[in-house]
């Protein structure tokens, strides 16, 4: 009786399992507290850069400008659950400006996808430079349509990130597809296979980065 109890429960345990499946969920690498910056005079299109360059840039920046997007064109800032994307996005939306700046964050706590990806969204965009710390120095305006990336970020070296790929979207009607040519901004534009160097330790005291976590 008691092997006829095992197997009718080794049954039902079987049906349960199979009317709920269950997802492998994929374990993204753990993304360390950071200030990850591109290296920009990796101008070439998928250039990956050298962490070198951005301390020595970090030595010849003026302080007004340095914890912005102008003084750094690409920023990912990691801080405990939440997860940023600072960028340039050029000036193609507003003339006026020589650049234009967006803000793309997580959802708070931060986690990846089943599919390994971060992803990060914005609707607005703002004039100029952006402050990575503090409020805004202008007030920002509406994108034409919300924009989402997503990120594959790979641990390299303690302190560097790869961006093994990129995705960018544009929401539509309610629905996210991908992005076209014929949208107005490419959140993803010279990001697939760049890497991400940690600055926070060489900026920590510094002038200029009063808000460093």
């Amino acid at each position: 009786m008691i092997m006829k109890a095992v197997k009718i429960n080794f049954v039902s345990l079987c049906t349960v399992l199979l009317a709920h499946p269950i997802y492998a969920q994929t374990t993204c690498p753990p993304i360390l507290d950071g200030i990850y910056v591109t290296d920009d005079n990796a101008d070439e299109v998928g250039k990956e850069g050298k962490h070198e360059n951005v301390l020595r840039l970090l030595k010849k920046i003026d302080p007004n400008w340095a914890a912005t997007t102008l003084g750094f064109s690409v920023a990912l800032l990691r801080n405990g659950d939440q997860l940023s994307l600072y960028r340039n996005i050029g000036n193609d939306l507003d003339e006026q400006h020589t650049n234009l700046s967006v803000r793309a964050e997580a959802r708070s706590p931060a986690t990846c996808d089943p599919s390994g990806a971060w992803t990060l969204q914005t609707t607005q965009y703002y004039p100029e430079e952006l402050n990575f710390f503090g409020k805004p120095r202008r007030k920002a305006k509406k994108l034409p349509e919300p924009v989402r990336i997503q990120l594959w970020l790979e641990p390299i070296e303690v302190g560097v990130l790869r961006i093994s790929d990129c995705k960018a979207e544009v929401q539509e009607a309610g629905k996210w597809r991908a992005f076209s040519k014929y949208d107005s901004v490419d959140l993803c534009l010279n990001l697939k296979s760049s890497k991400l160097f940690d600055i926070r330790p060489s900026v920590q005291g510094r002038k200029g980065w009063q808000g460093v976590y």
